[in-house]
């Protein structure tokens, strides 16, 4: 089929170009048809042209309207929090008066740009349809904006709220002025808000909610315990089960005395003895018959055998029940109290003071003394806890043997089948009656059987004769209380309590409350029912706190559970802390009476200490004063430089010895305590079991120091009391006692690297090793000589190598040394000969070295030329005080003449080098007897030089310099003069040459000649003035005087 081009089709038949025929012929016929048939076919091209640019519109249009969506939805999720402005960015503004945009938004630009692509037949549709789609969008871009307003409004009061409930959860809970400004300001932020109505009350009912809530957070997190009060509401179920008295015949304001009483002495417990023994039998005090009260009290109130005995004598009673602990305790709390202030204790208790309340407990502390540690704000609290709270829920036969006996024409089943809780309240109700009403007060009928309660029901139906009418005085059988046995009806005088005297009635509506019970129906004022049934209800003096007023009854319920259990757990914790408090008061008392600083029996008596401790403390103390007189004996006698002897095997005298000694060392310095000790143990030859512990603690270390400073410590007093020594338990502290002395006395090792030697030696691996190599370390001693070590001090080939000791025993003492130090060696290197010699050698060179105390280099350990200082720029002085010592001791023990001195360490030497001293040593001399050389230790105390000879020397010694200064002066005055006398004579033109050479050189020989004979002459200075007795011995004596007991030119021991 052919295809008309566009521009060809719309094209007319023009007539003026065709061929006019005046009778219309044949081909001007089909001319017009032809011209027909073009016309129709460019109407329906037309036709089809304006369908494609409608569809193209609408296509356009939607596309439109999805990117208007698009925007509009960015657009609100980047506008500003609170929404303003949104609608307006969005949809723009139009003057109402004349329909134009007065100010464009989005959506006039989204129009624009889309309106450009709308194909011009169409743009008059188009911008027709603008009004309505800007209505629309104008109506979802408010909803937008107001949806936004409203999030922010939400968001910006919630926040308002959670500071103000942060606020108030951390204020005073008492300050209502702040509280009720805060729930204020909360309430303004919400109404000032743009929510919407249904929003803003729910908001405002939140409010009003979540503010008294955290209020009753905060009281319960400062002071729990309250908020059931504050609330208005009842006691809990079951709340005092476990604190509650058993006695029946308490007034209410007595049982919450009794509670506030039993916390801090026993838990609420009746059965535990002082220490928390517990026991089973309450036929009678579990500490009755015992001499003294000595740490038995017993049962709830902590009662003493004594106390107990007066009161169950006053009070006939029989034995040690639950009930009669109650009975008693009530009893004597009114009997003290009246003692203590004169004043009626159950009037008192009455009292809404709160001072009263507080005077109350301050009464009574001198007879329960765990009241000392109640603060008065929750003692006060206790006070007001009565009613249902004071009575146990607990089965209480007591309370049914009562209630049978009041019952009026009905079965024991009545009071048998009642709920615990309504037995115990009812008989603690009627006891607490005044005698002229509750000699006549009793139950008309109680607990029911289903059975029972439907013949009583049936009789209401009849006699009633409808349901309505007949519950309203019976229920059906399974929705009575009395069928739950928590319900019962009271009579008086043996009829219905609804036939008893006004005044009668009164009373009792007005005091069940108290007792955790209620009246709850109106026409039946007989009717009593335990206050936990139909929901609960408020006591009839409760009044619900203003600031709680609206709460929600299920918050209230929720938040005075979780007081209760805040509450139980806060007074578990001021019991648990006041037994610590007062256990540690306790511990400090007992710990004076120990130390001594509590002696008078006052401070036991006055103190805070119940009464069972201060008999047990009091008796100690009688004790502790019998041994505190031995110890102020021994500290007495220290004091004046006494010896007071302990018997070590005597347990009486070793335990005054070893509290004398606690008490000795407590007032002495850390740093000197080692010191303290040694003057005890010396004083009194025994050893304290404290100082013992140490020395085995010490001896067990497994650190050289450690070790070292407790064998160090041992080595001390063992020497001054031995006998105290050898009764310290175990072996260890003598063993290694003797090896640290042997390396450190024998061998010359310092005390750590002595201890540190123990330590290695008792390596498992080091045993082992030795038991292998032992044979060859054997044979490898017996080949060493003195000579391996001598050879190894030889200073070289001008001068010779030091001997090995003036006497015999000292190279013996050398030899034995250094093969013990080799051998070790030998082990140390696994068999090394040439490597464990040049050790041993290297490790006595620590210790041995070269002294010239016998005029000749001598090997010796802790030579004195190591330790003293220099005189004159040499250490000749050591050996002439020597000598001087030597010789002094000898003119008075045989007269012998003195020829040479040695000296050797002892245990002595090496302590003065470690306190910094100058050390002392063993001095021996050597005189012939009968032309044979024999050696005597000078047996007056170890010798040493001491500061005041050291003092002397060196004046000596600087005089001597000055003499020979000036003599040496002179001296070459001498030789000077001559050849000045020889250069004048070789000056002389007179004389012949030879004749001046030999006069010259004969006066300058005569020169020296005479200087020399000058020097000799005057080589020691002129002889001072005879010495004073006391300068004397400062000059003669070897060493200073550490002690004050030192004879002249003597050491001291």
């Amino acid at each position: 089929m052919a295809t008309i081009p566009l521009q060809i089709a719309e094209r007319r038949l023009d007539p003026g170009n065709v061929v006019q025929y005046p009778q219309g012929g044949e081909t001007g016929r089909a001319l017009q048809e032809v011209g027909s048939d073009f016309t129709a076919v460019a109407d329906r091209i037309q036709q089809r042209q304006d369908e494609m640019d409608r569809f193209k519109r609408i296509t356009i249009e939607n596309a439109m309207d999805a990117d208007t969506a698009n925007q509009a939805a960015e657009a609100a999720r980047n506008g500003s929090a609170d929404g303003a402005g949104l609608h307006d960015t969005i949809v723009g503004q139009v003057d109402p008066a004349t329909g134009k945009v007065a100010k464009p938004g989005l959506f006039d630009t989204i129009a624009d740009r889309y309106r450009a692509q709308i194909p011009q037949s169409q743009r008059g549709y188009f911008d027709a349809s603008l009004p309505a789609k800007r209505l629309q969008l104008s109506g979802s871009a408010a909803s937008a904006q107001f949806e936004q307003e409203q999030k922010y409004a939400t968001l910006e009061t919630t926040k308002i709220q959670n500071g103000l409930i942060s606020t108030i959860l951390q204020m005073d809970p008492n300050d209502s002025a702040s509280y009720d400004a805060y729930k204020a300001k909360g309430r303004q932020a919400i109404l000032a808000s743009p929510l919407a109505p249904l929003a803003k009350q729910s908001t405002l009912e939140g409010w009003d909610q979540a503010a008294p809530k955290a209020l009753a957070q905060a009281i319960t997190a400062r002071d729990p315990g309250q908020l059931r009060r504050l609330f208005g509401m009842a006691p809990p179920a079951g709340a005092s089960a476990s604190t509650g008295i058993v006695a029946t015949d308490i007034p209410p304001e007595g049982a919450a005395l009794l509670n506030a009483i039993a916390g801090p002495e026993s838990g609420g417990k009746y059965n535990v003895i002082n220490g928390g023994e517990t026991f089973s039998s309450f036929a009678a005090h579990p500490k009755a018959g015992q001499h003294g009260d000595s740490g038995i009290a017993a049962g709830r109130y902590q009662f003493l055998p004594s106390t107990w005995d007066r009161a169950s004598k006053a009070l006939g009673l029989t034995d040690f029940s639950e009930a009669n602990q109650d009975r008693a305790a009530w009893w004597l709390a009114k009997q003290d109290y009246k003692a203590n202030t004169g004043r009626d204790l159950q009037a008192d208790l009455k009292s809404p003071d709160a001072q009263v309340k507080a005077n109350i407990r301050q009464a009574l502390s001198s007879t329960w003394t765990g009241l000392k540690n109640v603060g008065d704000g929750n003692f006060a609290r206790s006070l007001d806890d009565v009613g249902a709270r004071s009575i146990p829920d607990a089965p209480n036969p007591e309370a049914v043997t009562f209630l049978e006996s009041r019952l009026v024409g009905h079965s024991a089943d009545h009071v048998t089948n009642m709920q615990p809780a309504l037995q115990n309240r009812l008989a603690a109700f009627i006891q607490s009656a005044p005698p002229g009403i509750r000699d006549k007060l009793g139950i008309f009928s109680g607990a029911r059987s289903d059975g029972r309660q439907a013949e009583l029901y049936a009789a209401a139906l009849k006699k009633y004769g409808s349901e309505e009418e007949a519950r309203k005085w019976v229920a059906p059988p399974g929705k009575s209380n009395h069928n739950k046995g928590q319900a019962a009806d009271l009579s008086y005088g043996g009829q219905s309590l609804a036939k008893a005297p006004a005044a009668v009635v009164s009373w009792v509506h007005d005091n069940a409350g108290a007792f955790g019970l209620k009246f709850p129906l109106a026409n039946e004022n007989w009717h009593i029912e335990v206050d936990e049934t139909r929901g609960g209800r408020p006591p009839a003096n409760a009044t619900m706190d203003k600031r709680f007023a609206g709460m929600s009854p299920d918050d209230m319920l929720q938040l005075a559970n979780q007081d209760d259990v805040a509450f139980r757990q806060k007074q578990a914790a001021d019991v648990a802390q006041a037994k610590v408090e007062y256990q540690a008061y306790k511990d400090h008392i007992e710990l004076g009476i120990r130390t001594g600083e509590i002696r008078d029996p006052a401070q036991i008596l006055n103190s805070k200490l119940n009464e069972g401790d201060q008999a047990t403390l009091y008796e100690m103390q009688k004790n502790e004063n019998k041994d505190n007189a031995g110890v102020d004996a021994i500290i007495s006698a220290l004091g004046a430089n006494q010896k007071v002897p302990i018997n070590t095997f005597d347990s009486d005298q070793t335990k005054i010895g070893d509290k004398a000694f606690g008490q000795y060392v407590a007032k002495v310095a850390p740093e000197n305590q080692p010191a303290a000790t040694a003057t005890y143990v010396a004083a009194t030859g025994y050893i304290p079991d404290q100082v013992q512990a140490q020395l085995r603690q010490g001896a067990a270390s497994t650190t050289a120091p450690a070790l070292a400073a407790s064998l160090s410590q041992a080595d001390t007093l063992q020497k001054i009391a031995p006998a105290s020594f050898g009764a310290i338990p175990g072996s260890d502290v003598q063993t290694k006692l003797t090896d640290f002395r042997h390396m450190v006395n024998d061998l010359g090792m310092p005390g750590e690297a002595a201890a540190a030697e123990i330590l290695r030696r008792a390596d498992p691996a080091v045993k082992v090793n030795r038991e292998v190599l032992k044979p060859k370390a054997d044979e490898f001693a017996k080949k060493l000589t003195v000579g391996d070590v001598t050879n190894a001090f030889d200073p070289g080939m001008f001068s010779s190598e030091p001997g090995a000791g003036l006497m015999p025993e000292q190279s013996s003492a050398l030899l034995a040394e250094y093969r013990e130090i080799a051998t070790e060696k030998f082990y140390d290197t696994n068999g090394d000969v040439g490597l464990a010699k040049a050790r041993a050698v290297e490790d006595l060179k620590k210790r041995w070295n070269v002294t010239n105390i016998t005029g000749s280099p001598t090997l010796m350990r802790m030579p004195p030329e190591l330790h003293y200082p220099p005189i004159g720029g040499n250490y000749d002085y050591l050996r002439q005080d020597a000598m001087a010592t030597a010789q002094a001791y000898a003119n008075e023990h045989g007269g012998q003449k003195v020829e040479n001195v040695t000296i050797w360490p002892s245990d002595k030497t090496r302590a003065d080098i470690e306190q910094g001293r100058p050390p002392r040593y063993r001095l021996f001399y050597q005189y012939s007897d009968h032309g044979q050389p024999t050696f005597t230790e000078v047996f007056a105390g170890p010798w040493g030089v001491g500061a005041d000879a050291m003092r002397q020397y060196s004046d000596d010694a600087g005089k001597k310099s000055v003499h020979l200064s000036d003599v040496s002066d002179r001296a070459n005055d001498i030789e000077l003069s001559a050849e000045k006398k020889a250069r004048a004579i070789n000056a002389d033109p007179g004389t012949e040459d030879f004749i001046k050479a030999l006069n010259s050189e004969a006066t300058v020989g005569a020169g020296r000649v005479q200087a020399d004979m000058y020097r000799q002459q005057n080589a020691e200075p002129v002889a001072p003035a005879p010495l004073t007795p006391e300068d004397q011995r400062a000059r003669d004596r070897g060493t200073s005087t550490y002690d004050g007991s030192q004879k002249t030119g003597f050491g001291n021991n």
